[in-house]
């Protein structure tokens, strides 16, 4: 994750985050939680933590630990905001939840989203759009509705009341990956076969093409990123 002056990277299966320079490219300081990270984002210069076991870090560009008062499996912010989400995963419910930032700290808000009748399978992660107005959950299982009708799609709810959905990114079956632009008016989604480029209003797929390495047996595609501009 990005941090201005300095990248924060962690390693799957490990509670260490390392400080790296960008001008220098090397490690000038660590942070070590007490749970595996998960995934990690960073608000106003301060890496937010996400790990395997719901618990929530906060570490400065110097490696400096505190613990917030949050939980989530999957953690996740606009480019540019004043807030956190959280995704919680793994109980009978998957439940979003937005804290505004101050510093180190974090304060849980009033609104948040709860699946509807029980939690998503299979959930790969939870991502807010660059302008702070929308997120989405990425479940392989897809979502069900108030018919327990299934979808293979990535939900788009608005982050205003964390409970009203504006639309869905229509992936096929089994869900992997989502992710929008941290700028442009766009968001990608994708399941094992294929991606796809949506319209950030309308929703509407506007390029579509296969997901790589499209053979028996391969992994889907669940981290992203836009890169070179």
């Amino acid at each position: 994750a990005w941090g201005d002056k300095v990248i924060f990277a962690a390693q799957k299966g490990s509670g260490v985050v390392h400080v790296i320079s960008v001008d220098t490219g090397k490690e000038v300081a660590t942070g070590k939680t007490e749970s595996p990270i998960r995934n990690l984002v960073v608000v106003k210069g301060i890496c937010f933590t996400s790990s395997t076991n719901r618990q929530v870090f906060a570490i400065d560009a110097k490696g400096t630990v505190s613990k917030p008062e949050a939980e989530g499996t999957f953690i996740s912010a606009p480019s540019k905001g004043d807030f956190v989400y959280t995704c919680i995963d793994g109980r009978a419910t998957t439940d979003v939840y937005k804290y505004a930032v101050n510093g180190a700290k974090l304060t849980k808000q009033p609104a948040f989203f709860r699946s509807l009748r029980t939690s998503l399978v299979n959930v790969q992660g939870m991502q807010v759009a660059g302008d702070g107005k929308v997120f989405g959950v990425v479940a392989g299982g897809g979502w069900a509705d108030q018919e327990r009708k299934r979808h293979y799609g990535v939900p788009i709810y608005s982050t205003d009341d964390m409970k009203s959905q504006l639309g869905e990114l229509e992936t096929g079956a089994y869900p992997s990956g989502f992710l929008p632009h941290p700028d442009a008016p766009v968001l990608f989604a994708c399941n094992g076969k294929q991606g796809a480029i949506y319209n950030a209003k309308s929703y509407a797929s506007l390029q579509k093409f296969p997901a790589p390495k499209e053979a028996a047996g391969a992994n889907p595609p669940i981290v992203l990123a836009f890169v070179g501009k």
